[in-house]
């Protein structure tokens, strides 16, 4: 017989339950490379990859398409649903800018052409939508000056194909003149009432207009996000507490160059980051508030923000690098470019604050096992096993997973060999042993330690231009034979 009683008093602890062990406690600290973050990204993903691909799906892709840009997870299988829905008519209205503007994202996060994509130039479209205000359409045909939305979606489109944005004095003055006098942004300038996610949506937009948080109307914004903080840490929209809205605000600050954790974003002992993680539950998915259902928009929202936490760069920047020249010291026609951008990508590889990536620059025995060890998708692990690699070195989380893969192995007296150039041979050997190559290197073995290592990855096409056992690897052909690796894996 049916109790309710009873059956209240199970949800009760079932809520209790999920609570604790699905979600971190307000406060908990959360590095960005912890495994605590991998976890959840990877358990949004598998979520996602079950939901997104289910017969009959007709609901929004591409921001789970940026999402798997963020975390440098080929989208390629969700672009090709995305064509088919657009083939359809699924979610592409000339009425609505944003279909357009999320489509060329989604289109770009897949490494597609927008224009052209799913039989439409949808690029081209959204350029043609500006208006002589400077604005971006509220619809394709280029009329309605309403939506902030559309605008603030219009700028990040093109900024992130690489483009240059027509107007932009005009772009960034119809926004900030926009900006309600707390300091926030409404969807819709005919609202007084500002809100969190459109708030942080306008400063993302205004990053790519490149201004930073010292521009007036960012710093305002700012202002308005902070005043908005819950008590715990956490953000919501009209009040309510939502994984989007803190989702937003980590993009908001990461794009700004902004740590989200920061002391100053820290309100009760949490933050934005340990508040998104409240939302996460047991079947990887994110719920959008206190309801802890699943929700599609908040698992990828959460998606592109744990990616941009991880990567320490948003995904609108490392979008918008690839649609330009990524690095200044890195010419297309140089051997290792394309090897550079796709690392790049899958967050293998990083450049420097100089938009430079310093190809020839001899690369040490830590951060090749990183390089790797990202190449290979290892979480980092606690504590360190070497004692030249101390526990808070910023390679220790790293050297210990591959460690416990078996990848690496370091000298006598328990050392690793720390801020030592790696060689060509050494390379080879870690690479070797990733790919599961360890049988037949030892069959190939002849005379030197590395000579089986060496005449396997020669055979794979793994070998980088210049080898040379003995000498250092270089940091362009590290990129290039730890890309060939993974396209060797895929």
């Amino acid at each position: 017989m049916f109790n309710p009683v009873k059956r209240a008093f199970a949800v009760f602890w079932a809520l209790v339950f999920m609570l604790a062990f699905c979600a971190p406690a307000a406060g908990a600290s959360v590095a960005p490379d912890s495994p605590q973050v991998q976890k959840a990204i990877t358990g949004a993903v598998n979520y996602l990859e079950k939901e997104l691909q289910s017969p009959g799906y007709s609901g929004m892709l591409e921001w789970a398409m940026l999402g798997y840009y963020a975390i440098g997870k080929d989208a390629g299988h969700l672009s090709k649903l995305r064509e088919t829905q657009i083939t359809r008519g699924i979610m592409l209205s000339e009425t609505k800018s944003t279909d357009y503007q999320r489509t060329v994202l989604g289109a770009l996060a897949a490494g597609q052409n927008p224009d052209g994509y799913g039989g439409k130039n949808l690029l081209q479209s959204v350029i043609a939508s500006q208006t002589p205000s400077g604005k971006f359409a509220d619809t394709m045909n280029g009329t309605g000056e309403k939506l902030v939305n559309a605008h603030v979606w219009g700028i990040i489109a093109l900024h992130v194909a690489g483009q240059d944005i027509p107007q932009a004095d005009r772009a960034l003055q119809w926004l900030t003149a926009h900006q309600n006098a707390d300091g926030g942004f409404s969807i819709d300038i005919r609202l007084d009432e500002s809100d969190v996610d459109m708030t942080a949506m306008a400063i993302i937009a205004m990053a790519c207009l490149e201004q930073d948080s010292s521009f007036p109307a960012v710093e305002k914004a700012l202002v308005y996000l902070q005043e908005q903080q819950n008590e715990d840490g956490t953000f919501g929209a009209w009040g309510t507490s939502t994984a989007e809205s803190c989702a937003q605000v980590v993009q908001a600050l990461t794009i700004l160059g902004i740590d989200p954790t920061a002391e100053a974003w820290t309100k009760g002992g949490g933050n934005a980051v340990t508040g998104l993680l409240q939302y996460r539950l047991a079947d990887g998915s994110f719920s959008h508030g206190s309801e802890r259902l699943p929700n599609d928009m908040a698992s990828a929202q959460a998606l592109i923000a744990l990616g941009d936490y991880r990567a320490g760069e948003s995904v609108y920047q490392r979008l918008g690098a690839t649609g330009k020249t990524a690095f200044t010291d890195l010419p297309d026609g140089h051997f290792a470019y394309q090897a550079v951008n796709d690392l790049l990508a899958r967050q293998v590889v990083g450049g420097y604050s100089d938009r430079t990536f310093r190809p020839d620059n001899p690369v040490t025995r830590e951060e090749f096992v990183v390089m790797l060890a990202r190449a290979k998708g290892l979480a980092p692990e606690p504590g360190s096993r070497y004692a030249d690699l101390p526990a808070g070195h910023w390679a220790a989380g790293h050297v210990s997973a591959a460690a416990t893969q078996g990848l690496v192995s370091g000298y006598p007296g328990n050392l690793f060999g720390t801020g030592k150039n790696i060689t060509g041979a050494e390379v080879m050997a870690m690479i070797t042993k990733a790919a599961g190559l360890s049988g037949q290197v030892a069959q190939a073995q002849t005379d030197t330690w590395y000579s089986g290592c060496v005449k396997v990855a020669a055979d794979k096409g793994l070998i980088y231009p210049g080898f040379a056992a003995l000498s250092p690897a270089t940091r362009a052909q590290c990129a290039h034979s730890l890309n060939q690796f993974i396209q060797t894996g895929d």
